[in-house]
């Protein structure tokens, strides 16, 4: 399974599969089903918001928290009989589309775009029309936050676009809109 490095959110869609897998065999479209991926996803997202960061200034290696040893040290933490208490707060509504294609060939593409909330940051290029993005949104003001305003820093941003090679060599091209939730929505996808 593929997905994108840091700044990219990409790092705890590949945690929620690694968790999730680690809870066993659970049998879809059931409580445990959806319980499991649920908390797999609190569990990265705490990893994420502590870890991912421009990638020229990561203060951890994001491989070391894919390890399949702290995925089993992670998915032992989770309770399947009690709910954890959730660790983000939503940020807006978005507009975000992703794409996925396949050709005759097996050349695969997954692709976002996204100006991150409905109107991007507001502002319009006078002679293009283009939207500008707000993604400068992810920053902190605190310089000791893991994405602290700064000059040339790049921010943090939620578009994570995967494709997956599958064991019989088929590809996988899969992803889906929604921000904070799109590790989330891939894991349930795929």
């Amino acid at each position: 399974v593929y997905n994108c490095p840091p700044p990219s959110q990409g790092l705890a869609a590949l945690m929620i599969l690694g968790l999730y897998e680690r809870l066993g065999a659970i049998r879809p479209e059931t409580a445990a089903h959806y319980h499991g991926l649920i908390e797999a996803t609190k569990r990265a997202f705490r990893v994420r918001d502590a870890v991912v960061t421009d990638f020229d200034r990561l203060r951890h290696d994001p491989a070391t928290f894919l390890a399949p040893e702290r995925l089993t040290a992670e998915a032992a933490a989770i309770r399947m009989d009690r709910a954890s208490p959730y660790p983000v707060r939503p940020v807006g509504d978005g507009d975000t589309v992703w794409m996925g294609a396949i050709d005759g060939n097996g050349v695969a593409v997954s692709y976002i775009q996204s100006v991150y909330w409905e109107f991007g940051s507001g502002l319009v290029l006078p002679r293009t029309g283009l939207t500008w993005q707000n993604r400068g949104i992810a920053f902190s003001l605190d310089p000791k936050a893991v994405n602290p305003l700064e000059p040339g820093r790049r921010p943090f941003h939620t578009l994570n676009p995967a494709l997956a090679v599958l064991a019989d060599g088929r590809v996988m091209s899969y992803g889906s809109m929604g921000g904070d939730g799109q590790p989330q929505f891939q894991a349930q996808v795929f």
